[in-house]
């Protein structure tokens, strides 16, 4: 099944509860959904996030005081499985060696706060394809275990708010998902953002160009190479 089943009815904005009528999440959006939206109201969000996304959100809610004990031991068990099984990293849409695979699993035990880094060890452990959203750009962590259709596995959606917390989309469509790779820029990794210069041509650029938001875009930009740079600069800015 493509999507896991969102928690009927239940929504969550600015951290409170709300009910609203279900018509409302049957209609074809044309822009992503905030009320589809829940923010953990934990430390670690990025973390709670894909909790939920893997347990559901009853789930999450049944923890009650034991967040982190909870947390610690989901950690520890991915740290074990991942030691005992080092070559599932080749399956993932990220490179990575082996000397990060092991600075990765450290950070994974000792940071209190999950990072974008780390993200793709928890989708090489749940089986699952996550797509994080920051303003106007967006990164793809996903795994590919010799099967050729991203649609078999478990896709999952998570925003990062103008508060630099993450919220998770309890409801991640396939139009919210066309929404993201219509109008947002798909950046490579959080250090080289976009491919090298070769790799686009001019109107290639000005199409990601005119991606970014039109308060922040610049238009006095002349060449190609002014044009990559600029993204360049902008998307690592945002992943900051």
């Amino acid at each position: 099944m493509l999507f896991r089943s969102a928690i009927n009815n239940i929504f969550v904005e600015e951290k409170k509860e709300i009910i609203f009528d279900r018509k409302l999440c049957e209609k074809k959006i044309e822009k992503p959904h905030i009320r589809d939206r829940i923010c953990p109201n934990k430390m670690d969000t990025l973390f709670w996030c894909v909790f939920i996304a893997v347990y559901g959100y009853d789930e999450y809610n049944t923890i009650s005081n034991h967040f982190s004990n909870r947390e610690m031991e989901e950690r520890q068990k991915m740290m074990d499985f991942l030691k005992k099984k080092p070559s599932l990293i080749k399956n993932s849409n990220v490179k990575i060696t082996k000397v990060a695979f092991q600075e990765m699993l450290t950070d994974l035990m000792i940071n209190k706060k999950v990072t974008l880094s780390i993200l793709i060890l928890f989708c090489i452990y749940y089986n699952i394809t996550i797509f994080v959203v920051i303003d106007d750009i967006y990164m793809e962590f996903s795994v590919n275990n010799g099967e050729n259709n991203i649609s078999d596995k478990e896709i999952h959606i998570i925003h990062k708010n103008t508060k630099r917390d993450y919220e998770i989309d309890l409801n991640p469509t396939k139009e919210k998902l066309d929404f993201i790779f219509s109008n947002y820029i798909k950046i490579e990794n959080a250090v080289k953002p976009l491919k090298g210069i070769s790799n686009y041509t001019s109107n290639e650029l000005k199409e990601l160009l005119s991606k970014i938001n039109k308060t922040e875009a610049k238009t006095d930009l002349k060449t190609k190479t002014d044009i990559y740079n600029y993204i360049c600069e902008y998307c690592a800015k945002k992943i900051l």
